[in-house]
């Protein structure tokens, strides 16, 4: 059988995780703040380039990718790309045995 694409794939959304989290807050209100929290916490560790680390989970590594030289394919002309920053996530050991 052949393997799914990523875009084939079911997904799950912010929204989806709200709703589920809702069951254990007293308003769904709640559970959207929480959401909203946690992924402004996260991101604005990473802009601080701090790692970021959930236990069970994985890891948010932060790094900055220097500026280089590269040339527009059409006028051939040098372009100076812009320091900018990457987000690489290690899975931890126990979510990759997911199967």
């Amino acid at each position: 059988m052949p393997e799914k694409k990523i875009r084939d794939l079911p997904s799950i959304n912010r929204l989806d995780v709200i709703k589920q989290l809702s069951a254990y807050f007293p308003t769904e209100k709640d559970a959207q703040l929480a959401v909203r929290m946690t992924f402004e916490i996260i991101e604005q560790a990473l802009r601080e380039k701090k790692k970021v680390i959930i236990s069970n989970f994985g890891t948010f590594i932060p790094k900055e990718i220097s500026p280089r030289t590269m040339e527009n394919p059409k006028t051939k002309e040098p372009i100076i790309t812009k320091t900018r920053l990457s987000i690489r996530f290690k899975a931890a050991k126990n979510l990759i045995k997911i199967q």
